[in-house]
């Protein structure tokens, strides 16, 4: 944008506007962990904003190893290397300012995106799946747009839970509840007919479960902390800390009770990496 506060990467073979060039993992890996002057660490040092990264497309897991890949063409990133590139930055970020403390966010809306969660987890970090590990991630219902664009002027929703995250965010509601709002967007879309048993983890028939881990204890093989991850529940003596909080208190583009521009958070249903700026963010 106009203040070098969001970095879109986009493939496909419509133009889309807003967009800076198409997705290359050497890129951003650059843009992630690259330092001196005009980087991104030394832009988060100097105005302080949280970082917000999105990935939408295709991704699968290993289960075993608790890793997940997402796919750019012939290019894949794995969430091991995102990690490490987010922690590499927050060093550098550290290293020019001491004092900075705004959180790392994450969104990753692709199929089996839950198995992203363990490796990406660490102190100051949101990050959200738009499925559990086993879970495929749905695309959204028919949307009209312009007939130069497609001739029957109707595009199906790319990624659901992308869209309805970012329609929420739009709205300046905070990241807890932007999660909870396109959660029950999603799962109430993708709720599969027939008197079989529920879901013996979330306890419903949506064929889709959103996760967030905000707390650092994401663990895809313990099934109350999938839940949890999920259906998010209030502090207790008992539970201090659930998931949840952390970004009870976060937004995206704005500051609470500042105008909010929706122009900053708008969403690219492709392979992307991008920073949402406007109101101290990035």
């Amino acid at each position: 944008d106009q203040n070098d506060t969001v970095d879109a990467f986009g493939n496909g073979p419509n133009a889309i506007t807003g967009i800076d060039e198409v997705p290359d993992k050497a890129t951003i890996q650059a843009l992630l962990t690259g330092t001196g002057p005009g980087s991104l660490a030394e832009k988060m040092a100097t105005l302080p904003g949280a970082l917000t990264i999105v990935l939408s497309d295709h991704a699968s897991v290993n289960v075993a190893q608790d890793e997940g890949t997402f796919y750019m063409g012939a290019q894949t990133i794995a969430s091991s290397e995102l990690a490490a590139w987010i922690g590499t930055l927050e060093t550098n970020v550290k290293a020019l300012n001491p004092a900075f403390a705004e959180p790392v966010i994450t969104v990753i809306g692709a199929c089996y995106s839950g198995g992203w969660l363990a490796d990406l987890a660490g102190p100051n970090r949101i990050n959200f799946a738009s499925a559990a590990p086993g879970e495929e991630s749905y695309r959204g219902p028919l949307e009209p747009v312009s007939t130069t664009l497609v001739p029957s002027g109707l595009l199906r929703s790319g990624e659901m839970f992308v869209e309805e995250f970012f329609k929420a965010a739009e709205l300046g509601y905070n990241l807890r509840q932007i999660f909870e709002i396109a959660t029950e967007k999603v799962e109430g879309y993708t709720q599969i007919d027939g008197a079989g048993l529920p879901d013996l983890v979330f306890g419903d028939r949506a064929a889709q479960h959103p996760l967030v881990d905000d707390n650092s204890d994401f663990d895809p093989a313990d099934a109350a902390i999938l839940a949890a991850s999920n259906l998010l529940q209030d502090a207790t003596g008992s539970n201090p800390n659930p998931d949840g909080q952390l970004a009870d208190s976060h937004y995206i583009g704005v500051a609470p009770g500042t105008t909010f521009d929706p122009s900053t958070t708008g969403v690219v249903t492709r392979s992307e990496e991008r920073r949402v700026g406007g109101g101290g963010g990035w």
